[in-house]
């Protein structure tokens, strides 16, 4: 009997523990989804935009089919207007092979050992692919543009942004002050971003001369950034264009590809 009522009692107290975590778990979700929609709360004029509204272009490197195929899979479903950028395929490319392919100089590992030199075939390949991306928007004339990388999944298709934003950042991989502005200690990833025409063209001229992976060499530039002092301002420009740039979190996602790189390490 005495056994009987312990083994009870410890049932018990499990279904309450478990009932408690339940509870906490639930709290938990709410909790988050009240962080996502305050975290993407703006306290400036907004214009509300669809994304199959804007034209999409989706950098790839022309043989990645397993990946185009799933981008044109997000495409279908959410009614995008997407075309693809073949990537400047920097795998089997030596360093001189990939100067030779632009006009814009190259400046390999000229930081002083600094951790973000471009120091790689790779690097210098996704800046320029970007670069490429960049240029397409201004040729097509696209006044609003977004542009993503192979390896992102959608998770919204309408965005609230600032009315006036040059560029917004997409993804979660960048931190964001109380406007909403770019912010934090490592903000990087060019995985998904907005941008408008203007932008576009400042982005061309920050990075007429590559010095660092563009997802790093834009930072210096960035307004909200260089109020803050940023580690980066150390590298801002006072002869090169600045722009605004805000961060909706979450829009786009990171897909099971973006831990596979493409990219050998040389």
């Amino acid at each position: 009997m005495i056994l009987k009522k312990a083994v009870s009692n410890i049932l018990r107290t499990a279904d309450i523990k478990l009932c408690k975590l339940s509870v906490y778990q639930e709290l938990a979700g709410e909790l988050e989804t009240s962080r996502r929609v305050l975290a993407n709360t703006w306290h400036k004029k907004v214009e509300k935009l669809n994304l199959s509204d804007l034209k999409i272009y989706c950098i790839s490197l022309s043989d990645s089919q397993a990946r185009r195929q799933e981008i044109l899979e997000m495409k279908n479903k959410f009614g995008l207007s997407l075309e693809f950028v073949d990537a400047i395929d920097g795998r089997s490319c030596s360093k001189e092979e990939i100067q030779a392919s632009t006009e814009r100089e190259i400046r390999w590992n000229s930081l002083n050992g600094y951790i973000n030199e471009i120091k790689y075939s790779g690097e210098a390949a996704c800046s320029l692919s970007h670069i490429k991306a960049w240029e397409a928007i201004i040729d097509e004339g696209v006044e609003q543009a977004i542009i993503i990388e192979d390896d992102v999944f959608l998770r919204a298709c309408e965005i609230t942004i600032p009315i006036d934003a040059e560029f917004v950042f997409l993804s979660t991989r960048v931190n964001r002050n109380h406007d909403g502005e770019a912010s934090g200690d490592h903000p990087h990833g060019s995985e998904a971003y907005y941008l408008t025409n203007s932008c576009a063209r400042k982005l061309l001229e920050i990075m007429r001369v590559l010095v660092m992976p563009v997802d790093i060499q834009w930072l210096p530039q960035i307004e909200s950034l260089i109020a803050d002092n940023h580690i980066m301002t150390e590298f801002t420009n006072k002869e090169l264009p600045t722009f605004t740039a805000y961060v909706l979190t979450g829009i786009f996602g990171l897909s099971h590809h973006s831990s596979i790189s493409l990219i050998p390490r040389d």
